[in-house]
Protein backbone atom coordinates (compact mmCIF):
# COMPACT_ATOMS: atom_id res chain seq x y z
CA UNK A 1 0.00 0.00 0.00
CA UNK A 2 1.26 3.50 -0.53
CA UNK A 3 1.20 6.01 1.84
CA UNK A 4 -1.31 8.03 0.15
CA UNK A 5 -3.90 4.85 0.25
CA UNK A 6 -2.97 4.34 4.10
CA UNK A 7 -3.66 7.63 5.05
CA UNK A 8 -7.25 7.30 3.12
CA UNK A 9 -7.81 4.13 4.68
CA UNK A 10 -6.87 5.74 8.02
CA UNK A 11 -9.09 9.00 7.35
CA UNK A 12 -11.99 6.50 6.40
CA UNK A 13 -11.70 4.41 9.53
CA UNK A 14 -11.48 7.14 11.81
CA UNK A 15 -14.74 8.89 10.12
CA UNK A 16 -16.48 5.69 10.54
CA UNK A 17 -15.29 5.18 13.64
CA UNK A 18 -16.92 9.22 14.72
CA UNK A 19 -20.09 8.23 13.14
CA UNK A 20 -20.83 4.88 14.82
CA UNK A 21 -19.96 6.86 18.01
CA UNK A 22 -22.13 9.90 17.15
CA UNK A 23 -25.17 7.01 16.19
CA UNK A 24 -24.88 5.43 19.94
CA UNK A 25 -24.47 8.75 21.20
CA UNK A 26 -27.80 10.05 20.02
CA UNK A 27 -29.38 6.05 20.52
CA UNK A 28 -28.60 6.67 24.22
CA UNK A 29 -30.32 10.49 24.50
CA UNK A 30 -33.92 8.58 22.97
CA UNK A 31 -33.69 5.40 24.87
CA UNK A 32 -32.59 7.21 28.36
CA UNK A 33 -35.68 9.60 28.63
CA UNK A 34 -38.58 8.91 28.81
CA UNK A 35 -40.16 10.73 25.73
CA UNK A 36 -44.11 10.68 25.22
CA UNK A 37 -45.03 8.11 22.58
CA UNK A 38 -46.75 11.02 20.63
CA UNK A 39 -43.26 12.51 19.76
CA UNK A 40 -42.31 9.39 18.36
CA UNK A 41 -43.83 10.32 14.35
CA UNK A 42 -41.53 13.60 14.92
CA UNK A 43 -38.46 11.88 15.34
CA UNK A 44 -39.01 8.85 12.36
CA UNK A 45 -39.84 11.90 10.28
CA UNK A 46 -36.88 13.86 10.90
CA UNK A 47 -34.62 10.41 10.89
CA UNK A 48 -36.59 9.81 7.12
CA UNK A 49 -35.94 13.12 6.14
CA UNK A 50 -32.14 12.77 7.05
CA UNK A 51 -31.63 9.74 4.63
CA UNK A 52 -33.73 10.96 2.18
CA UNK A 53 -31.49 14.11 1.74
CA UNK A 54 -28.32 12.17 2.14
CA UNK A 55 -28.97 9.67 -0.52
CA UNK A 56 -30.51 12.52 -3.14
CA UNK A 57 -28.03 15.25 -2.41
CA UNK A 58 -24.72 13.26 -1.82
CA UNK A 59 -24.35 9.43 -2.06
CA UNK A 60 -26.85 8.86 -5.52
CA UNK A 61 -25.20 12.06 -7.57
CA UNK A 62 -21.50 10.60 -6.18
CA UNK A 63 -22.70 6.99 -7.48
CA UNK A 64 -23.73 8.58 -10.97
CA UNK A 65 -20.65 10.29 -10.86
CA UNK A 66 -18.38 7.07 -10.39
CA UNK A 67 -20.45 4.63 -12.54
CA UNK A 68 -21.91 6.75 -15.29
CA UNK A 69 -25.39 5.86 -16.43
CA UNK A 70 -25.51 1.87 -14.39
CA UNK A 71 -25.77 3.72 -11.21
CA UNK A 72 -29.39 4.01 -11.60
CA UNK A 73 -30.10 0.95 -12.47
CA UNK A 74 -27.58 -0.27 -8.85
CA UNK A 75 -29.65 2.00 -6.96
CA UNK A 76 -32.87 0.82 -8.38
CA UNK A 77 -31.77 -2.81 -7.97
CA UNK A 78 -30.78 -1.96 -4.28
CA UNK A 79 -34.58 -0.55 -3.76
CA UNK A 80 -36.08 -3.44 -4.35
CA UNK A 81 -33.68 -5.85 -2.73
CA UNK A 82 -34.68 -4.11 0.19
CA UNK A 83 -37.76 -4.56 -0.61
CA UNK A 84 -37.64 -8.61 -0.98
CA UNK A 85 -35.95 -8.67 2.23
CA UNK A 86 -38.46 -6.52 4.57
CA UNK A 87 -41.34 -8.85 2.75
CA UNK A 88 -39.60 -12.10 2.48
CA UNK A 89 -36.74 -12.50 5.49
CA UNK A 90 -37.59 -10.05 7.97
CA UNK A 91 -41.91 -9.27 7.62
CA UNK A 92 -43.23 -6.89 9.45
CA UNK A 93 -46.22 -4.87 9.04
CA UNK A 94 -48.37 -1.78 10.25
CA UNK A 95 -51.23 -2.03 11.94
CA UNK A 96 -53.76 -0.31 10.19
CA UNK A 97 -52.45 -0.54 6.52
CA UNK A 98 -51.54 -3.72 5.69
CA UNK A 99 -54.04 -5.93 7.69
CA UNK A 100 -57.94 -6.41 7.43
CA UNK A 101 -59.96 -6.15 10.61
CA UNK A 102 -61.34 -9.68 9.56
CA UNK A 103 -58.13 -11.54 9.12
CA UNK A 104 -57.55 -10.07 12.58
CA UNK A 105 -60.74 -10.41 14.85
CA UNK A 106 -61.28 -14.17 15.69
CA UNK A 107 -63.88 -16.37 13.81
CA UNK A 108 -65.70 -16.95 17.00
CA UNK A 109 -65.70 -13.52 17.95
CA UNK A 110 -68.01 -13.50 14.72
CA UNK A 111 -70.30 -16.53 16.03
CA UNK A 112 -70.89 -13.99 18.98
CA UNK A 113 -71.34 -11.07 18.14
CA UNK A 114 -74.59 -13.10 15.92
Amino acid sequence: MHASSESHALLALGLGLTAAAANVLGGLTIVRRDWPRQYLKYFIALGAGFMLAAAFLEIIPESIRLAGRHALLLVLAGYFLVHFFEHTLAPHFHFGEETHLQEMTPQHAGYTAL
